[in-house]
């Protein structure tokens, strides 16, 4: 039988503004492709709530946090070739975040 093997590497992250939330850059090794793909994952900074950000075949790196944290700015794009300016909302889960 073969073995299946999920490699995964922590490249960076950056910590909000207020210090309660990080956002991690992973690469992880995308299946029957031979290439590692890399996506942002959110965590409150006590370790609970981890939530994936993106779902891309390619790379999201660089996240940076706006200033009042409520969203990141990164880069998106393929492995190789010009890369966009993203930015995803939504990261604060309520009123008391």
């Amino acid at each position: 039988a073969p073995l299946n093997v999920g490699l995964r590497r922590l490249e960076g992250f950056v910590v909000s503004p207020d210090g309660r939330r990080l956002v991690l850059q992973i690469a992880a090794a995308a299946r029957r492709k031979n290439r590692l793909e890399t996506n942002l994952w959110s965590v409150d900074a006590d370790g609970s709530g981890l939530r994936r950000l993106t779902r891309s075949g390619g790379r999201n790196t660089g996240p940076i946090f706006a200033p009042d944290g409520r969203s990141i700015y990164f880069l998106s794009g393929p492995r190789s070739g010009e890369r966009q300016v993203m930015r995803r909302l939504g990261l604060r889960r309520g009123a008391g975040s």
